[in-house]
């Protein structure tokens, strides 16, 4: 698509956005790409704007003149790939296979390897906690969560009994 036919696009999307847009609303224009990278984007005068206070105000006009340049179609490109969308089915069947995995003791970078998960915080939030809480999933090494030598194994239940939960409602992770 040519810049004259991406700027036509743009100016149909932006019909129904005020004269002046904040840095705000232009993120979420720009699928999420941060105010503060459109702010250095403003301060480096990329994009031209007015400073009202302490914010920034940019013109559709303006606007219009680096929505289609191929610096913020790579912007928004790099935002919308690391966007990542967990379905609660999807999370439930990862958790299932951690379990399956946590036969045999595995370490917490091991099973994110495995799943293709980058982000630690993401990794413990969505899948280690939930199992440990519910007492599914249970530490080699109770004492520290953190620590290098830490394996998860799956918990053995009893059929009589539910599983106890292995992290406490006061204790933190």
């Amino acid at each position: 698509m040519d810049s004259s036919s991406k700027k036509q696009e743009w100016e149909k999307h932006l019909a129904g956005y005020p004269d002046l847009l904040t840095t705000e609303q232009i993120s979420k224009l720009m699928h999420g790409v941060q105010p503060q990278t459109i702010r250095n984007m403003i301060y480096r005068d990329e994009i031209k704007s007015i400073k009202t206070g302490n914010k920034y105000l940019v013109s559709k006009e303006s606007l219009l003149d680096f929505l289609p340049t191929e610096k913020c179609s790579r912007l928004i490109e790099q935002r919308i790939s690391k966007q990542t969308i967990f379905m609660p089915d999807e999370i439930e069947r990862t958790r299932q296979a951690i379990l399956f995995m946590c036969e045999q003791p595995q370490t917490r970078q091991r099973l994110m390897d495995v799943f293709h998960i980058k982000s630690k915080k993401t990794f413990f939030r969505l899948y280690l906690h939930p199992l440990l809480v519910s007492g599914q999933l249970r530490m080699t090494v109770s004492s520290q969560n953190s620590v290098s030598t830490q394996r998860y194994i799956r918990a053995r239940c009893h059929e009589d009994s539910s599983c106890a939960p292995a992290v406490g409602k006061g204790e933190r992770r």
